[in-house]
Order: C-alpha cells, then sequence, then structure tokens
C-alpha cells in the first residue's frame, strides 16, 4: 500500500484493505465469485463469504466504518480511524473556501479556546465520542489499554488527557503512558522541504504494565500519520502485541495518497 493513503470505506475502499479489516473479526471470510452467499459485495465482481458464527462481527465492523468515518492505512497499526475530517470543502468545489466539520469545531474550540466555554463543553464531548465508537466497535472495545499522544513539547494536553481518562473509566482497562524523549517541531509547522516521519522517528518512549494484548493510542488531529506511527513503535517496542489509534479529525491536506473521489 502506498505510504499514508487515507481512505473513505464507503466511497473509495481498496479490495486488499477490507479484506485485512474483515480478517480481525472473522479469519474464516473467503473471497467468492459474485452470487454466492456473502455480507458485503466490495466491488464489482468480488463479494465475500463469512461464516456465520462470524457474521454478526463483521457487519458491525463495516457498519463502524461508514462515513465520515475515515480510515488510515499504514501508520503501523493494525487498524487506525479518524472519526471525522477537519474540514470539508463546500459542495463539490475542492477549491472553495473550506469550511470546519461539526466535529472540527469541536476539537478547534478544545485546543485553541482552552478557557472558554465553548472548550468546557468541548473537551468532554469529544471524549464521549471516541469512548461511544471504541466501545460499539468489535475490534477496539478489545483494547486492553488507551494511551493519549504527548504534544510536540512533551506535555499531554488537557483534551487528549481527558479523553484518554474518559476511555479508561468507561471500559474499565489502564490508561497507559506515553512520553516524549526529546521535543519536536510541530507538525503543522513543517515545510514542505520537512520529512514528517523523521520529524518524529525515535522520539516517544512507553511504559506498558498488565496486559498488553491492544493499547489504543489517542490523538486530536491526523495529518501525515507519522506521530500515530511513531506511538505504535514505542508501545510495540515494551511488549503491546497490537497497537489501534482513533484520532477525532483527520485533515485532507498533507494526507499522501487521498484523492476526494
Amino acid at each position: 500500500m502506498a505510504d499514508g493513503t487515507v481512505q473513505a470505506i464507503t466511497n473509495a475502499l481498496r479490495e486488499d484493505n477490507l479484506e485485512g479489516l474483515l480478517r480481525m473479526v472473522a479469519p474464516g471470510v473467503q473471497r467468492v465469485e459474485e452470487g454466492s452467499e456473502f455480507v458485503y459485495g466490495g466491488g464489482s465482481s468480488t463479494v465475500y463469504r463469512v461464516p456465520s458464527h462470524e457474521r454478526g462481527d463483521a457487519l458491525a465492523l463495516l457498519e463502524s466504518h461508514r462515513t465520515p468515518v475515515v480510515t488510515a492505512i499504514d501508520t503501523d497499526c493494525d487498524l487506525s480511524v479518524c472519526l471525522d475530517f477537519y474540514q470539508h470543502p463546500p459542495g463539490d468545489d475542492p477549491d472553495g473556501e473550506w469550511e470546519p466539520t461539526a466535529l472540527g469545531d469541536l476539537v478547534y474550540a478544545a485546543k485553541y479556546r482552552p478557557g472558554g466555554r465553548d472548550a468546557r463543553t468541548a473537551v468532554p464531548e469529544c471524549g464521549r465520542r471516541v469512548v461511544s465508537y471504541v466501545d460499539s466497535h468489535p475490534v477496539l472495545r478489545q483494547l486492553s489499554g488507551v494511551a493519549a499522544v504527548p504534544g510536540s513539547g512533551g506535555t499531554t494536553s488537557r483534551l487528549l488527557g481527558q479523553t484518554a481518562k474518559a476511555v479508561s473509566e468507561a471500559l474499565d482497562v489502564p490508561v497507559v503512558e506515553l512520553r516524549r524523549n526529546q521535543t519536536t517541531k510541530e507538525q503543522k509547522n513543517l515545510t514542505a522541504s520537512d520529512d514528517p516521519d523523521a520529524n518524529q522517528r525515535g522520539t516517544m518512549s512507553a511504559s506498558v504494565t498488565g496486559d498488553p494484548r491492544l493499547v489504543v493510542v489517542v490523538d486530536d488531529l491526523m495529518r501525515h500519520g507519522s506521530t500515530i506511527r511513531e506511538a505504535s513503535r514505542a508501545l510495540r517496542e515494551v511488549g503491546a502485541l497490537r497497537t489501534a489509534s482513533v484520532t477525532l479529525v483527520k485533515n485532507r491536506t498533507g494526507t499522501r495518497g487521498y484523492k476526494f473521489d
């Protein structure tokens, strides 16, 4: 898969990604010819047969990935999802003035108006959105720990700290520590000549205690996927068997491989 490819599951899903997602909850899935018994048709000629005892989880997985949820590929996690885009172009014109999504508005208030009334509402609402999504997802709800991505300066934002705490308390799993070993440039300040992966590589470490089965990382905004890739590396280095990420919003710009269609 091309680095950083991002796809809206219901609109631009690649066959290999769909099959990989299905196998997370339905190891017995088989590609079959059109017209056979199937749960989901991934294209004009490919359909999938899922054993009856795995069908419920397979359908729940596909339901979880309906638009506006975006699946990010090649973040080195077993699964990475973003709950919406940060902004949308107006109508069908990608060159028009972009407008924030409803969730993008919440994230902006939580990040950039931390002392305002909007932020006091936005922070817990973002946490509720993440908890609800994780709890309804047949893969993510198997988590054994949750980690918040630390900021470029080393501190964890109130938004991500409170979101990780909400997941921890609601789903009864520990908060896993992710920390910075060194400061980095903010991803939003990188220029075209900067390498977003190099900016993050080797800058995090982690401490995983207890069950390392599946650690879910929470972040606020994904651009290139580089921050999540580094978080996954740090967690696997200390024993996490699987990693996944849930990011509140995805920035369309700076996304390698994304196409509007």
